[in-house]
């Protein structure tokens, strides 16, 4: 690749908005090692003037879930799927899938399914209607007293006339899939939900994008400092 990652490291994380406001939002700094020091151990004279991005340009972050969220997640599910949390998964896509539905679920294809659900499902996000729809399918009406009221639900959540009542449920209550599976609970006794089934119906973790606030300009100066010592250092 012509643009290979960086080895780079947090070197300030810090909140820049007050504790009692509802959004987080921090200015973090990333050291990027080997923009001094490139990987032909060649000196930091050939590599300060050059940085690693321009006016612009975007970090990409692939964020992950907290393990106590996948443990929770793992733990409403069906005693078949929960029993193989941990084992060796070996995914394989269909020839006839579009390059769509690949692009919807990228998932690795060796994994264990609590990696997948850390590192690559968005299990915190709010479920669309159709997703609720997949899920009404799995609903023990047989073997749980609720079961049938529970898939009913589902579906008229899922359905256009039932709008304003997903509103108020998945968007004004920001339920995850996490607390869909929790209030639908006969979907934890289904015999119909395996694992191929479930990851048919998560979505895939998605980027985050960030702007870079920082200049090139200012950086380049960081970057002749850092040089001007290392030469003092060297000469000492």
């Amino acid at each position: 690749s012509d643009n290979p990652p960086l080895l780079g490291c947090v070197t300030v994380n810090e909140r820049i908005t007050s504790d009692d406001w509802i959004q987080d939002t921090r200015h973090i700094r990333i050291h990027v090692t080997d923009s001094m020091i490139g990987s032909d151990n060649s000196s930091p004279q050939q590599h300060h003037n050059t940085l690693p991005y321009q006016a612009g340009d975007v970090a990409t972050i692939l964020p992950s879930n907290p393990s106590s969220l996948v443990e929770r997640f793992i733990s409403l599910l069906p005693d078949s799927i929960r029993s193989v949390a941990d084992a060796t998964l070996h995914i394989t896509y269909n020839p006839n899938q579009t390059s769509t539905t690949i692009m919807n679920h990228p998932w690795p294809t060796v994994c264990t399914l609590r990696g997948l659900l850390t590192y690559c499902a968005d299990i915190q996000s709010l479920p669309e209607r159709e997703d609720l729809y997949a899920l009404s399918s799995y609903c023990n009406t047989k073997q749980q007293i609720n079961g049938q009221d529970q898939q009913d639900k589902l579906i008229s959540l899922s359905e256009t006339s039932g709008a304003s009542l997903y509103g108020d449920y998945i968007i004004r209550e920001k339920r995850n899939w996490v607390d869909v599976l929790y209030d639908f609970d006969s979907i934890s006794s289904s015999v119909l939900l395996g694992v191929e089934e479930l990851l048919m119906i998560l979505p895939s973790m998605m980027p985050r994008h960030f702007s870079i606030a920082s200049s090139p300009l200012y950086m380049k100066q960081q970057y002749q400092q850092q040089f001007s010592a290392y030469l003092h250092s060297a000469s000492a």
